[in-house]
């Protein structure tokens, strides 16, 4: 019997790090630059915490139903994610 309940993983920039969140949450994804990593959250905003600590440090709302992608912009300044609402939205990263 399937639940639906996955893992979000995702290897860092670098190749030597790994990032996973539980919960069955949505897609994990790593800045360019490898120091931030950004996941829906259980409770529905985007959350971006940072790579050494695990330290949240901003949380994104806007959508309505879950979140299903992220992106981050080439420069790490932005990230774009996108969910159920059928919208596209860009926020200025941390």
């Amino acid at each position: 019997m399937t639940y639906g309940y996955w893992l979000g993983l995702t290897v860092a920039p670098d190749g030597k790090r790994i990032a996973d969140m539980d919960y069955g949450v949505g897609p994990v994804v790593w800045s360019p630059d490898g120091q931030h990593i950004a996941s829906p959250t259980y409770l529905g905003p985007v959350g971006v915490w940072e790579a050494r600590t695990g330290q949240n440090i901003a949380g994104y709302r806007g959508h309505v139903g879950q979140v299903h992608a992220l992106a981050w912009s080439p420069d790490g300044t932005r990230l774009a994610t996108g969910g159920d609402d059928g919208i596209v939205q860009v926020w200025e990263a941390p």
